[in-house]
């Protein structure tokens, strides 16, 4: 009985598809179409989309959501930190106190996700329309603790603001 099949020809080469995966390297957005007309150009090779896609697929290339990275995140933030910790050194060195000071908000509404309902229906909540004002929160922190911190429902508005700053200092 005869071997039924055989090897099958590959249309790209090792190094081919080693060039695509740079090119998915350099811009994760690429589309199979795009590259699929990019080899065209490059490689005179016409190949359908979904063998791209198979191509990929051999080196564990899958399609994931984009996540966004900054470009500035490693190169002058870093910079900058290194600058911010070499001035806060000197002023330690010469004997002055730290004061950190910042605020935040959150709000006490808390609720659930997800719920359970009949296959057919939609799981309904029934909530009231606003979910309450805010607790803000303000202090200013030292390296020998808490200096001062207050709590509001609502807002600081910048006046008030103002007002606890100036009593704390």
């Amino acid at each position: 009985m005869l071997a039924r099949g055989g090897k099958k020809l590959r249309l790209l080469t090792e190094n081919q598809i080693d060039e695509i995966v740079s090119w998915l390297e350099r811009d994760c957005t690429l589309t199979l179409k795009q590259i699929r007309n990019k080899v065209l150009r490059e490689f005179h090779e016409n190949v359908s989309i979904s063998i791209v896609g198979n191509y990929l697929e051999g080196r564990l290339l899958t399609l994931k959501s984009v996540h966004n990275a900054s470009l500035n995140v490693n190169n002058e933030n870093k910079i900058k930190r290194s600058e911010y910790v070499r001035t806060l050194n000197q002023y330690i060195e010469v004997g002055e106190q730290m004061v950190w000071i910042d605020e935040t908000n959150f709000n006490l509404f808390c609720r659930r996700t997800g719920g359970r309902s009949k296959v057919s229906d939609r799981a309904v909540q029934r909530l009231p329309a606003s979910r309450g004002p805010n607790v803000h929160l303000i202090g200013a922190i030292s390296a020998v603790g808490i200096i001062s911190m207050e709590r509001r429902r609502g807002f600081f508005a910048a006046e008030l603001a103002n007002n606890w700053l100036t009593t704390i200092l």
